[in-house]
């Protein structure tokens, strides 16, 4: 089993830089949500953020600018729906270690 959750309920948007033991957050409801929907889950967690198509994305929004303001260096975390769908797949081949964390932040 595989589960889509989110990379929202990492919370904090200063421009860290956010992993598998980056620590969540529980204050919005939403968060609330994936979070139990997580812990119920048997098999592995997959947390997608950025998703986007050539479409539809937060690159459009960016793209649209004539000037960004912020670091220089600054990232943003983009994953292309088809790329999601192949992380799933790989996920579903991967065999569940009851030894360690089986939430992969995608």
């Amino acid at each position: 089993m595989v589960f889509t959750s989110a990379g929202s309920v990492y919370g904090g948007f200063d421009g860290e830089t956010v992993n598998e033991k980056s620590p969540v957050t529980s204050d919005a409801p939403r968060a609330k949500r994936l979070l139990a929907a997580e812990a119920a889950c048997p098999g592995i967690v997959l947390r997608l953020a950025g998703l986007y198509t050539l479409e539809r994305g937060a690159h459009n929004y960016w793209l649209g600018k004539d000037e960004v303001a912020g670091r220089e260096d600054g990232l943003i975390n983009l994953l292309h729906y088809d790329d999601a769908a192949g992380a799933c797949m790989a996920a579903l081949l991967k065999q569940r270690n009851k030894d360690e964390s089986n939430i992969y932040l995608i």
